[in-house]
């Protein structure tokens, strides 16, 4: 059997607030800037794990409708 070497995560998430989320993930936890478009996404990576931020500011967060609906790109 062939084992499989995850070479990296990326995952998408959805932020009301892009440069405070964008502040945190580089400030508070270390991420590097990856690229971001300056029109509501930002890419940022630490080691082999990349978040994916795209700003939707008249959304409410995933705590306020109790949905979870994220999901993720596993790179082997």
């Amino acid at each position: 059997m062939n084992k499989v070497k995850i070479l990296q995560t990326k995952h998408v998430l959805a932020v009301q607030d892009l440069a405070k989320s964008v502040d945190y993930y580089k400030t508070k936890l270390g991420f590097e800037t990856i690229w971001h478009d300056g029109a509501g996404w930002h890419c940022l990576g630490l080691q082999g794990f990349q978040v994916m931020l795209g700003e939707c500011g008249d959304d409410k967060s995933a705590f306020e409708l109790a949905n979870h609906s994220d999901f993720a790109y596993i790179n082997v």
